[in-house]
């Protein structure tokens, strides 16, 4: 008989930093989120022990107090809001939920951030991050590269950062393989482009969660934005590199983090022609097992 998966994944938001609707956007993609009372918040996912209701939080999002809001009736929890957070990197939708741990909100007393000792400097050195941990809302916790980590509140699920590129101007920037009793999932939402590791890292995973930010090759988008200094894999590229995965494994490799103007968020034709050559597309609330 299969091992019983105790762990699981839930993705709690899947757009890019800014979220949709996106601000500066005047073009249909967000006036009809506007007008619709559509929102998409930024690449996040947390980690769920079945049986010890652990709750960890990979990233914390501006969109933080929502997306743990969903994570509790998830799992049914209404104890406490999280055990443990796990920082990929400090970019502006992937920490920001942090400063809602201070005593201005949540008033939170040691609770424990995983993260780099690039990103830990820089939480201990830079305000208004630095009075998180001179208080006491945070406790720090420094991971490094390849050296695999596990937390308390999660039984049976091994966390390995792997180091990738990406506009490192304040600190490094890592992915994680999560490793569960029936499954391997590799989560990065975020890299400047694939490096010749990158299909080794797909292989050793069951699922793969990946940079999904645009579909086609960089240029500008409707903000005026110049996509070549905010570089991401497209879509179509990986998906190209990926070709034999993809058909061997259909809806094995799933994209994250997509733009506010990345058609996979308001062309369902797009979303089925992707999911016809073997991709799947992350949204709120999907759920992994581990």
């Amino acid at each position: 008989m299969a091992p019983t998966a105790e762990a699981e994944l839930v993705v709690l938001g899947v757009a890019q930093d800014g979220g949709l609707p996106h601000l500066g956007c005047m073009k249909p993609c967000c006036m009809d989120a506007r007008a619709n009372g559509r929102r998409e918040t930024p690449a996040s996912i947390a980690l769920h022990d079945r049986t010890t209701g652990g709750r960890v939080l990979i990233d914390a999002t501006w969109a933080i107090e929502a997306q743990l809001t969903a994570l509790q009736r998830h799992t049914a929890a209404s104890t406490h809001m999280v055990d443990a957070i796990v920082l990929t990197h400090v970019h502006m939708g992937h920490i920001t939920g942090l400063l809602h741990l201070g005593k201005e909100v949540a008033a939170c007393r040691g609770l424990p951030v995983y993260c780099t000792a690039a990103v830990a400097t820089m939480l201990q050195t830079h305000e208004p991050w630095r009075q998180l941990v001179v208080n006491a809302h945070i406790e720090v916790h420094t991971i490094e590269p390849d050296l695999a980590f596990t937390i308390d509140a999660l039984k049976d699920v091994i966390i390995t950062p792997i180091a990738v590129p990406h506009r490192d101007e304040l600190a490094d920037t890592m992915a994680f393989m999560l490793q569960g009793s029936t499954q391997r999932v590799f989560y990065c939402p975020d890299i400047d482009a694939w490096p010749a590791a990158f299909e080794q890292w797909i292989d050793a995973a069951d699922v793969a969660i990946v940079d999904g930010t645009f579909l086609q090759a960089p240029g500008h988008d409707d903000t005026g934005r110049d996509r070549g200094v905010i570089p991401h894999p497209p879509i179509a590229d990986t998906m190209s590199r990926l070709e034999r995965r993809l058909s061997t494994a259909p809806g094995s490799v799933c994209f994250t983090h997509f733009n506010h103007d990345n058609p996979v968020l308001h062309d369902v034709s797009v979303r089925e022609a992707l999911r016809a050559r073997g991709a799947e597309l992350a949204h709120t609330g999907m759920v992994i097992p581990l």
